[in-house]
């Protein structure tokens, strides 16, 4: 709401996730592209930001392919500069897939069990 300038895409391969993140949005008067999309396969364009905090299970099993897919495809819609910001249980493997796709990674914030990844 404080920066109704912004262009923000949305997506989630879940319809009753979208079906939630639409809700949000008309309930607070926020303008945005809701995309259904496995991964990044729908989405086009070039992305200054982008925000996750990927899912690791595929329904009981532990499933880090949807991450590892999810920063492969990263390069092509990121803009010059940009950055992927992505929080994630402490256990995960990310920084180091993050780096070797995106270059270097920090953690820019942490709790016990979750940190915060930023490229």
């Amino acid at each position: 709401m404080r920066y109704p300038q912004v262009n923000v895409t949305l997506c989630d391969v879940s319809a009753l996730a979208l079906q939630c993140t639409q809700l949000t949005l008309d309930a607070n008067k926020i303008m945005a592209n809701v995309l259904p999309s496995d991964g990044l396969t729908s989405v086009v364009g070039k992305f200054c930001f982008i925000f996750t905090n990927p899912p690791f299970h595929s329904g009981i099993d532990t499933d880090y392919s949807i991450t590892q897919n999810f920063i492969e495809q990263l390069k092509p819609i990121m803009a010059t500069n940009a950055k992927l910001m992505l929080v994630a249980n402490r256990f995960l493997p990310y920084p180091d897939l993050i780096q070797r796709h995106l270059g270097k990674v920090k953690t820019i914030a942490q709790t016990s069990k979750f940190n915060l990844y930023q490229n």
